[in-house]
């Protein structure tokens, strides 16, 4: 987990969890506010797995995401995979809508290029994958407002990925969305 800064009980509540969590969890604090795309890339420069899959805000992981895609990159070896999520409201009241709506599962091969976008939490790449994108981040001056717009455009060009129709996450939508959903549309709140 990395932490980007924030001035409220955020780290502490990080740490807090850190400790009683079943399995290993590292914090990192950020010396200086990097903005959230570049957040989620730090943060995901600083994993060891060979699977990185992003949680944004306070959505909810389904029970059956990280076995789910822990099968699509051991027998594919996807190198992306994107997958469903069910829109709900701030109580995880389920609104009956999907984002991103992926009605089949489909698999790309490497030399297949399209125009795609998937929000963050719906996103897992291999350490290979994440390889090319630290390659990117190496560049001189490099910055990125939105680290799944960086992710899905390098996907577009060429890996092999799928999609994947099952609903994974639980999109919670309310007041405090830093991007939220409304019927089909993405909204994004301008500070």
């Amino acid at each position: 987990m990395t932490d980007d800064g924030s001035s409220d009980e955020t780290h502490a509540i990080l740490e807090s969890f850190a400790r009683v969590a079943p399995f290993q969890v590292s914090v990192h604090r950020n010396d200086q506010r990097l903005g959230y795309g570049m957040n989620f890339l730090k943060a995901a420069s600083l994993c060891s797995g060979d699977v990185i899959a992003f949680c944004d805000q306070d959505d909810v992981w389904l029970p059956a995401k990280l076995e789910r895609l822990r099968k699509e990159f051991g027998h594919l070896q996807a190198d992306f995979v994107a997958h469903a999520a069910e829109v709900t409201d701030a109580r995880l009241v389920r609104m009956g809508k999907r984002y991103p709506h992926i009605g089949v599962d489909r698999y790309f091969l490497t030399d297949e290029v399209s125009e795609i976008f998937y929000p963050g939490f719906a996103i897992a790449v291999s350490r290979k994958f994440f390889g090319g994108v630290r390659a990117v981040m190496s560049r001189p001056g490099f910055h990125v407002e939105a680290h799944d717009e960086l992710l899905c455009g390098l996907a577009a060009v060429g890996c092999k990925r799928c999609e994947l129709s099952e609903s994974l996450v639980l999109y919670r939508q309310h007041e405090a969305n830093l991007i939220g959903f409304h019927g089909a549309v993405l909204l994004q709140k301008v500070a």
